[in-house]
């Protein structure tokens, strides 16, 4: 099964016209993949948590950026995190590991 693309919406390129199916064969075909938008955008869609947070949109924007310039076969870009973010995301984990014995799967937990 594939997807039949007639039209998609990038965010550097603008739009691009695809007449043919397509998809990625090879892990470098992802690189033609990057710039694609998703319909759940914080500077699009006004229903995002972060639709009026210009702080956390820019953030995003700037790792969106980095991830969107790589490459395969570049080295992997380091992504430097503020005290802010490192906080919330140490929070996360420490739910997640008091979670995984009750509701991850068993391949996981081992």
């Amino acid at each position: 099964m594939y997807c039949v693309f007639r039209e998609i919406l990038t965010l550097k390129e603008g739009t691009v016209s695809v007449t043919d199916p397509w998809f990625p064969r090879h892990i470098s075909d992802l690189d033609f993949c990057t710039h694609i938008m998703t319909k759940y955008e914080p500077d699009l869609d006004a229903d995002h948590p972060g639709f009026t947070d210009k702080e956390y949109r820019a953030r995003r924007k700037e790792i969106a950026e980095i991830a969107f310039d790589y490459r395969f076969g570049e080295k992997v870009p380091y992504v430097k995190y503020n005290k802010k973010e490192i906080d919330t995301w140490g929070v996360v984990y420490r739910k997640l590991l008091e979670l995984f014995p009750t509701h991850a799967c068993k391949q996981h937990v081992q």
